[in-house]
């Protein structure tokens, strides 16, 4: 793009023109399309219903009609002499899709994927958690924390998550201590395994370690936080082959059972299970086990 041009996404552009007058569409004529598929960008001379006369620069006899669909996939290229042409097409754009194109922006400036949300409301959900939050300097509501990481959670962005909890649950405790908060711990040892970071995950779930006094927990979420931390030490165990960390992982495993039976335990326990079999000592041809030689 030259110096003084502007640039619209083409999708943009064609949801103007389905929403446009005909007398507006002739607003594009002498504008580029850059579809992508050539160096050389293609040159408006008429619009027309559904479709685009359009020919290269220096050959305006050579005409090519392209359906307005075309333009999905490229960008319309505005001369700065024409800037008129980018206000028409913003004005027109429906409020909602500005302000959801607007989060999505501010999500990426965080190092977010907005286009993995599983829905829209995720992603006005999560922008605003976090405007909130940088706003007004404050840990947001809890509810706000649990939904925010349910969204992460759902659609795998685990890294760029990471940091807000861990700030989140740094402020709750700071308010509470010499008390440690257990949901908070969950939702971050959680997010930081399957980030494949298992070893800062354990360093998180330690807190079921501690004396009930210190830990601000019900039953059910000490479970869960046991159950992840054997998943943890089950991820080390991957890597390392110790199997000491097998011992380790069953110990708390069966704290949780003990405390709260569900299915995340019994898959858990199912894994434990087979990665088991690789610590059983190897047998010779004649089946004894080699530490019987």
């Amino acid at each position: 793009m030259a110096i003084g041009e502007l640039q619209l996404e083409g999708r943009t552009v064609l949801q103007w023109l389905t929403r446009a007058s005909e007398d507006e569409w002739g607003a594009l004529i002498d504008c580029l399309v850059d579809d992508g598929d050539r160096e050389e960008a293609w040159l408006i001379v008429n619009v027309r219903r559904n479709l685009l006369e359009v020919t290269t620069e220096g050959t305006p006899a050579a005409r090519v009609r392209r359906q307005w669909t075309w333009l999905s996939s490229g960008f319309v290229i505005i001369p700065e002499a024409r800037r008129e042409v980018v206000d028409l097409v913003e004005r027109s754009r429906p409020p909602e899709v500005v302000a959801f194109e607007a989060a999505q922006a501010r999500l990426r400036n965080l190092g977010f994927d907005p286009h993995r949300f599983a829905t829209s409301d995720d992603v006005f959900l999560v922008d605003r958690v976090l405007a909130e939050a940088a706003t007004d300097r404050v840990v947001p509501r809890r509810a706000d924390r649990f939904a925010f990481y349910e969204a992460l959670k759902s659609c795998g962005q685990f890294r760029p998550a990471i940091p807000h909890l861990r700030a989140w649950m740094a402020a709750v405790e700071a308010d509470q201590e010499p008390l440690v908060d257990a949901s908070e711990r969950l939702r971050l040892s959680v997010m930081l395994r399957h980030a494949g970071q298992p070893g800062a995950s354990l360093d998180v779930s330690a807190v079921v370690d501690l004396p009930p006094t210190l830990l601000r927990a019900e039953d059910e979420v000490v479970a869960m936080l046991c159950t992840h931390r054997a998943a943890a030490l089950l991820d080390l165990f991957d890597s390392t082959g110790d199997c000491d960390l097998l011992t380790d992982a069953r110990r708390y495993l069966d704290r949780a059972w003990r405390l709260k039976k569900g299915p995340e335990a019994s898959n858990t326990y199912q894994r434990w299970h087979r990665l088991k079999e690789r610590c059983k000592p190897a047998r010779t041809s004649l089946g004894l086990r080699r530490e019987d030689h």
